[in-house]
């Protein structure tokens, strides 16, 4: 089965989602398309902070890496109730070559301000500002999660002979390679 290395390096400017303005992230880490999971493992929780250091190695399994992507979520783990979203991103697997490693900096979309007093506060006023009613702005997002990916074995089928398809520059409008 084609498997994929995965170095979860770090994270930086991370929601805080946390009552004092910081998180307890973690990573989330699934191989799989909209229909499908082939493979999940979580990274350890980093304590009070929008900046982690993970530098955590995982293996996954790939069932066809022509339609599937890496879905990265990460989340603010939380004592009592539900852990909250600190956003999420995906990166294709279709362009990857077997045996070369690459580097990928991938902006985070989504996520909640959980039980941050001052973002909670700084959403009512601004709601009260402009009119008072309708849902509340979504959270911006400026988080963004370094990584490294390498193909193990993909075989010889499926355009991962040698090389693989020409590197994504820019994906879902919040993906970028390198750097």
């Amino acid at each position: 089965m084609p498997t994929i290395e995965v170095n979860l390096i770090s994270g930086s400017n991370l929601i805080g989602a946390d009552y004092d303005g910081t998180s307890d992230p973690y990573c989330v880490l699934t191989v799989g398309n909209a229909s499908t999971s082939s493979s999940k493992e979580v990274s350890s929780v980093q304590q009070s902070t929008l900046n982690p250091d993970w530098d955590e190695d995982f293996t996954l399994h790939v069932t066809d890496p022509m339609s599937e992507n890496l879905h990265i979520h990460v989340r603010d783990k939380d004592q009592i109730g539900s852990d909250d979203s600190l956003g999420e991103a995906y990166i294709p697997l279709n362009d990857l070559v077997r045996g070369m490693e690459r580097e990928y900096n991938v902006q985070l979309q989504g996520g909640e301000i959980g039980e941050n007093i001052l973002a909670h506060a700084t959403s009512f006023l601004t709601k009260m500002i402009s009119g008072g009613s309708g849902p509340s702005a979504p959270v911006k997002n400026n988080g963004v999660i370094k990584l490294t990916i390498k193909a193990l074995d993909f075989g010889n089928g499926g355009g991962f002979q040698q090389g693989g398809f020409p590197p994504q520059q820019q994906y879902n409008g919040g993906f970028q390679q390198g750097g």
